[in-house]
């Protein structure tokens, strides 16, 4: 929905300028999650290293 609007702001500020200008624009999404299991460091009650991952980490680029 975000996407959406923005999109949609976008296109409403450039419809009224008179001049062109070219836009380029570029979207990445890399997943960040560890592939092996890594030493939680700073966490007292761990025991030893991770067992799993629940969620996946996601770094995400928007660049215009």
């Amino acid at each position: 929905m975000r996407i959406a609007l923005f999109v949609l702001a976008l296109v409403a500020s450039t419809a009224s300028s008179q001049e062109t200008y070219p836009w380029k624009a570029a979207a990445a999404v890399e997943k960040i999650s560890p592939t092996e299991n890594l030493w939680m460091a700073g966490y007292a009650a761990r025991k030893g290293p991770m067992t799993g991952v629940k969620q996946d980490i996601f770094a995400k680029m928007l660049t215009l």
